[in-house]
């Protein structure tokens, strides 16, 4: 690998962490509203699907992603924001 390379792959993931860093929501109400709404697609998906219930008891937590957008040209990415919960009730955002 050539230093330029090397120089490339760096500033590549800063730039992706510096991205994903600035989607989480900001205000109160968009952390409100990404909430509502991924109780509202997780109430969704254990209607379409019940055994989504049992798979989120035996887990350890999960993240649950309401929307994700993806695009691309050369190389490919994905964007969405979601809410993390653990089986002891610890919550998060995921960006």
């Amino acid at each position: 690998m050539t230093a330029t390379q090397g120089i490339v792959r760096v500033l590549t993931v800063v730039v992706a962490l510096l991205v994903r860093c600035a989607t989480a929501p900001s205000s109160r109400e968009d952390k409100q509203a990404l909430r509502t709404e991924a109780a509202t697609r997780m109430q969704q998906m254990h209607t379409e699907a019940p055994e989504v219930g049992a798979l989120v008891k035996r887990g350890y937590g999960y993240t649950l992603f309401p929307t994700v957008g993806k695009g691309g040209l050369v190389v490919g990415g994905a964007y969405g924001r979601g809410w993390c919960t653990s089986r002891d009730g610890t919550l998060a955002i995921a960006a």
